[in-house]
């Protein structure tokens, strides 16, 4: 049974989170205190530039507790991320679902950004998380609402490492805010030149799936093997299987989206397989054919 059109096609809703500020400048922390700590956890080893010390809250039985971390550098600094190195075993470690980060005016707390719901780090790699705009701050305070689990049945805040730090890339590549829109995430100023891969170190699949799904009826549900091709302000989405087919013989069909993958309209047949068993596995391009008297736009 091959699979249904779901995280084959991922170029839609997707979150990346950003690893190594390779251009970056940090500025290393001189102090830091927190709301708890472990016997053995402390503050300070969040702080002391070697990710495999580990400070850690109080433990808890569900995560709905408030545990916080505050630390500051020298001198007041031009901050626009956060970059956190989790305590890693498989998955990272008593990181929080829900925070806030806060940066120091040297009187006050100002919210930077607040993270709602985030997915658990899967890869052992540092997360770093942008700022909607610099701020000059001698320090930055991390509350955490939502607590993650420690792998044994406890729920904490827990990390191996915190730095601030500044990367003029980000000005233009850069979180800008959620519209409120559901599962979708969007980055402005990609463009030729501007994006530097090797930045970019987790995707996380569309919520949904499958992302297309043949229509209800009672014939063969099974399609797959996608092939999107831009036309004008649409994507037309090419995929072959039995989409609701009174036999189960492969077909080809199209799907148009107008609003970059988020819906899709009706589903017309384009071939079918006529005396073969199957037709299936499409590549499309976008073909102009040009000629003495007219232009013909095949897609």
């Amino acid at each position: 049974m091959k699979p249904s059109i779901s995280q084959a096609l991922v170029t839609g809703v997707v979150i990346a989170l950003l690893g190594g500020a390779a251009h970056a400048t940090e500025y290393p922390p001189t102090s830091v205190t927190a709301s708890s700590a472990l016997p053995g956890w402390p503050a300070t080893s969040a702080i002391d530039g070697n990710a495999g010390t580990v400070w850690s809250s109080n433990l808890y039985a569900a995560g709905a507790h408030t545990e916080w971390i505050a630390f500051w550098h020298t001198g007041f600094q031009d901050v626009n991320y956060l970059r956190m190195s989790p305590r890693f075993s498989g998955r990272a470690l008593g990181f929080p679902r829900t925070f806030s980060i806060y940066w120091s005016d040297g009187t006050t707390w100002q919210l930077a950004r607040t993270v709602t719901g985030m997915q658990t780090p899967y890869r052992n790699d540092d997360i770093v998380l942008t700022f909607p705009a610099t701020v000059h701050c001698n320090g930055l305070l991390v509350s955490a609402s939502d607590l993650g689990d420690d792998g044994v049945g406890n729920f904490v805040f827990q990390m191996g490492e915190f730095r601030a730090g500044f990367d003029a890339a980000f000005t233009a590549f850069a979180w800008a805010g959620n519209d409120g829109s559901a599962n979708r995430v969007t980055v402005h100023n990609v463009g030729s030149q501007a994006f530097d891969p090797g930045k970019l170190r987790n995707w996380n699949y569309d919520a949904r799936n499958p992302i297309l799904v043949p229509p209800a009826g009672s014939g063969h549900q099974n399609i797959y093997a996608p092939s999107a091709v831009r036309n004008g302000g649409a994507w037309n989405v090419f995929f072959g299987g039995w989409d609701n087919s009174p036999t189960p013989n492969d077909e080809v069909s199209v799907a148009v989206s107008l609003d970059n993958f988020a819906t899709f309209g009706s589903h017309v047949k384009v071939i079918s397989h006529g005396a073969f068993t199957h037709v299936n596995n499409e590549n499309v391009a976008s073909i102009i054919c040009t000629g003495s008297t007219s232009t013909t736009a095949l897609r």
